[in-house]
């Protein structure tokens, strides 16, 4: 498949932390969802950190780097910029004796999305450093992680089979020579909710269970892990088969400026037997143009009947969507 970069996106709404030190694969076992004594330095990983209660705190992209500082291991992982400087400072609390650091890079990740030579050739993307485009693989694999002399790429969850989309992660002294913009990141958040990639920002954290955001229909859950916080919470909801909320997708017209202040919004069920009680909340959201793209916090039971109103009971109506996977039980 003859493959060109149709369009490069600074990745502004995304942190990049850096876990280093000897201790560092078990310190992230005990405090991650997924199994971190796993990880390869060939795949990236989802992952959620939750509180006690097994509320998501955070998710995680998380991967092994295949280069160590001083033979010792370095994670690096994206999160919403938002809640990263927090993160950090809640996860080196928990540090106490263990050999590791913890800490925010100051380099920005890089949305790629490429696509046939044919398409992407009438369009003029800037040259970024440390990036080598050859070195892509042609068969695409979600979360693989390829290693360039400047950075590393990590496949991105998409929709579109004919497309790839790509994390670029710069090394530190590297420079790409991008400017941010709002319209091309709001594409890119657009596709990370059509592909039902959930990510857990200030507005929403605390507000969701893992099960609630797929991640365990999403390979972000371990369930043969030990422990790490939440982790009774969210097994107990897996065995016992009581996770009846989940995230669906949906779209509503929503003028663009309203955008940012969606998630963790309530929505509404007009036909529900209490039509003025929440429903659900707003997870993620973007704007694709013409119209909001949303995933949502859905009662299953509810799912097939709802009609979904956003902010309010008499707010704008949520049409579904699908996503690209099951949420019903016995179908995943």
């Amino acid at each position: 498949m003859n493959l060109a970069v149709s369009s490069a996106t600074v990745l502004s709404d995304l942190a990049i932390l850096e876990f280093s030190g000897v201790d560092t694969p078990a310190f992230l076992q005990g405090q991650l969802s997924n199994d971190v004594m796993a990880a390869t330095i060939d795949a990236a990983m989802l992952a959620a950190y939750c509180n006690p209660k097994g509320r998501t705190l955070a998710t995680l992209v998380l991967w092994k780097m295949p280069d160590t500082q001083n033979n010792e291991p370095v994670f690096h992982a994206l999160v919403k910029a938002d809640i990263a400087d927090a993160l950090v400072k809640r996860l080196t609390m928990f540090v106490l004796r263990s050999k590791v650091k913890i800490r925010r890079l100051s380099t920005e990740a890089i949305g790629l999305k490429l696509e046939s030579g044919n398409t992407a050739a009438n369009v003029a993307v800037p040259e970024i450093n440390g990036l080598n485009l050859g070195a892509l693989p042609d068969a695409f694999e979600p979360y693989r992680v390829i290693a360039h002399p400047g950075g590393v790429s990590i496949a991105a969850p998409q929709s579109q089979p004919e497309s790839q989309r790509w994390w670029f992660i710069p090394a530190e002294t590297q420079s790409p020579a991008l400017e941010p913009n709002a319209n091309a990141l709001s594409k890119w958040q657009t596709a990370d909710i059509l592909a039902g990639l959930p990510w857990v920002e200030h507005a929403t954290q605390e507000a969701f269970i893992p099960q609630t955001l797929n991640l365990d229909l999403i390979n972000g859950v371990s369930f043969t892990k030990g422990c790490y916080p939440g982790q009774e919470v969210v097994a107990r909801s897996h065995y016992r088969g009581t996770v009846k909320r989940r995230m669906a997708r949906g779209t509503a017209h929503v003028a663009v400026e309203h955008i940012a202040s969606l998630p963790g919004q309530d929505i509404f069920d007009a036909h529900s037997a209490h039509p003025d009680s929440p429903a659900g909340r707003v997870i993620n959201a973007a704007h694709d143009d013409t119209q909001a793209q949303l995933l949502l916090e859905v009662k299953l039971a509810d799912l097939d009947q709802a009609q979904y109103r956003l902010g309010e009971p008499n707010g704008p109506v949520i049409t579904p969507a699908s996503l690209p996977y099951s949420i019903e039980p016995g179908e995943q």
